[in-house]
């Protein structure tokens, strides 16, 4: 590889493009990374993170990071209309902004600014050698296979300057190409893509980030205010800020379009006069301003996510425009990447064919469609009030239907995909479980570590390392004649397992991959710490396991009998439906389940995953 040839380029450093480029840096790739803009985020733009995004934040050993910023914890959105009769402001209703049923140990959402989060990103890309270069932007790219099949893709790039300046320039070859650069990408219009857009909003909004004085009792609670003055979305913040969302009052008979310049042109101070009116007879007043902004809702969808052959690639903004309200843009966004990531990842080290590429598509615009129906619905409702309304002859649902209805969207655990080939349900071995299912995330569990009795959570337990993960749950406190056929077929070096161990002259990555960079295996074994060290000899553990003793553990801890209360023990086995033969999941490295496996015949379910990977592994049989 020369010096100016890249596994990716990535134009827009914004959270789907930090995220890509902080997880492929990780995994050993070599990444050429630009944004127009001469510094990170200094104000505004995004500020929330939801649970999955937290659990991702965790897995990949960045929460910390996020925590010491001192973020705002945000468990409950309460609601609070006009009463009329008594000329009050009254608490309607509150939801946690996290429903019970969803199964997170994060029950609560994170108000934070995006700079913030940004920099963590950044700070971790550096320790893998990886920058992003600015103020560089993108001025054109093609892509030709004929002529260099191994980096097809040339980017042209040049430094942003003051106008009448020189600019320096340069050319690039990548062998992939990710736009991640806002809703005006250049890339998408390169690629010729539209966004297909919603009806016209009616609504202008402004949005305002600082210090508030205020007697109103729910300003550091994820907050809804209608009145007959208007709305307003009261967010939390780092170190004592809020950030205001307030609906704007135009000309009654103009539309929002033709008073364009009339709510364009609304101050901060009028803005403030509108709040003050909006939540009488509570009193709040600015004490600083941080950052202020007018907008208008937007909804839309990019019509493709990928172009030339799966060479080019879109994702976050650049694929769904959305209004702030329900704080998805940047969440989003880092799923787009994370989809991505692990994808290119494969292809690129020759693990996976190049055609599973198509898949990040396939998942991801159905749910960046999701994504824009629900928050078309919450905002129009917000903006109109939500009071019981009939539109077009029918009942529209109130804010708080629709926000129990998407939590699972919202909160991110409700996000799935459907079968394809990595997301496999037709099997003669598949087993059907409640909870392990394909295309789905991989459920919490809490267990035992064998090694040093440290209690921890499962899914944890393997970071994201970029490889696949497979559970086996053995069903028993012993080692059982289906785990060691199991193993021993792993260990086959014909196996799809065995193809892909480290070369002699290669070196382990780290714990969790001892045998090959591409799976790391944990096994859960459904009694007691004392009881699995006395019924297991550590000589009898099958010599895979032995490799990965870091990763068994005993299914003995109480903390699941909410999810499996008619069980007496091993309750993740019993909150997982798996039964007394044991089971085998297979988990995508981002932590969706792929395949999950009846263990009664352990060489038998090794022959499956071999056949689950021949449909699109390069070392297959």
């Amino acid at each position: 590889m020369s010096d100016d040839e890249y596994d990716v380029a990535i134009i827009g450093a914004g959270p789907a493009g930090l995220m890509l480029s902080t997880l492929l840096a990780r995994w050993g790739h070599r990444i050429f990374h630009i944004d127009k803009n001469p510094k990170p985020t200094p104000k505004g733009k995004a500020d929330g993170l939801n649970p999955r995004t937290l659990e991702v934040l965790e897995n990949m050993g960045l929460l910390d990071a996020i925590w010491r910023k001192k973020p705002a914890k945000i468990y409950e959105l309460s609601h609070w209309e006009f009463v009329p009769a008594d000329g009050v402001l009254a608490r309607a209703r509150s939801v946690p902004v996290c429903l019970e049923e969803i199964d997170t140990k994060y029950d609560f959402y994170v108000g934070l600014h995006q700079g913030h989060i940004e920099r963590v990103f950044i700070d971790e890309m550096a320790k893998y050698g990886t920058k992003v270069s600015r103020p560089w932007e993108v001025v054109d790219f093609m892509v030709d296979e004929e002529t260099d099949a191994d980096y097809p893709v040339e980017v042209s790039v040049r430094k942003v300057v003051e106008d009448g300046q020189d600019s320096e320039k340069k050319t690039i070859r990548a062998r992939y190409l990710f736009g991640g650069d806002g809703a005006r990408s250049f890339v998408r219009q390169r690629l010729g893509y539209q966004m297909l857009h919603r009806d016209p909003t009616e609504y202008a909004w402004a949005v305002v980030d600082g210090v508030v004085n205020t007697d109103f009792p729910d300003i550091r609670v994820g907050s809804t205010i209608v009145s007959p003055e208007g709305s307003i979305l009261i967010i939390p913040r780092e170190e004592g800020l809020n950030r205001l969302y307030i609906q704007l009052k135009t000309d009654p008979d103009k539309s929002v379009h033709d008073a364009d310049a009339e709510w364009r042109s609304v101050t901060p101070e009028q803005v403030q006069t509108m709040a003050a009116r909006i939540m009488a007879p509570f009193t709040i007043k600015w004490e600083t301003v941080d950052w202020y902004s007018t907008y208008l809702i937007g909804h839309g969808v990019s019509e493709r996510y990928d172009g030339y052959g799966e060479r080019v690639f879109i994702g976050g903004d650049a694929t769904h425009t959305h209004s702030p309200k329900a704080g998805q843009g940047m969440n989003m966004s880092f799923m787009d990447a994370l989809n991505v990531a692990w994808k290119l990842h494969l292809v690129i080290n020759k693990f996976a064919d190049h055609s599973v590429l198509k898949t990040y598509e396939e998942e991801r615009s159905p749910v960046g469609q999701q994504l824009v129906d629900f928050d078309e619905q919450y905002s129009k409702r917000f903006s109109r009030g939500d009071k019981d309304t009939v539109v077009n002859g029918k009942n529209e649902e109130t804010m708080h239907k629709i926000w129990v209805r998407a939590n699972g969207l919202v909160s991110g655990y409700g996000v799935e995909y459907a079968a394809n080939v990595f997301n496999a349900t037709r099997h003669p071995l598949a087993l059907t479980s409640p909870r392990l299912i394909p295309g789905y995330i991989f459920p919490r569990a809490c267990v035992t570590r064998i090694v040093d009795v440290n209690v921890v959570q499962l899914e944890h337990e393997i970071p994201m390392n970029g490889a696949w993960r497979l559970y086996i749950f053995v069903g028993d406190a012993k080692v059982t004649q289906s785990l060691r056929d199991f193993c021993a077929f792993l260990d086959q070096p014909d196996s799809f397992y065995g193809r892909w161990r480290y070369e002699p002259d290669e070196k382990p990555r780290e714990t969790t991959l001892p045998d090959s960079r591409f799976f790391s295996v944990a096994t859960v074994f459904s009694g007691s710490r004392k009881e699995v060290c006395k019924a297991t000899d550590a000589r009898d553990l099958p010599a895979l396991l032995r490799r990965h003793q870091d990763l068994i553990f005993s299914d003995d801890r109480p903390e699941e009998r909410k999810w499996a209360p008619d069980a007496k023990d091993a309750l993740v086995h019993a909150k997982f439906g798996i039964p007394g033969e044991g089971a085998v999941a297979l988990v995508r490295p981002d932590g969706y389940v792929g395949i999950v496996l009846n263990l009664a015949n352990g060489m038998a379910t090794g022959g499956a995953l071999e056949k689950y990977f021949s449909t699109f592994s390069v070392k297959s049989e």
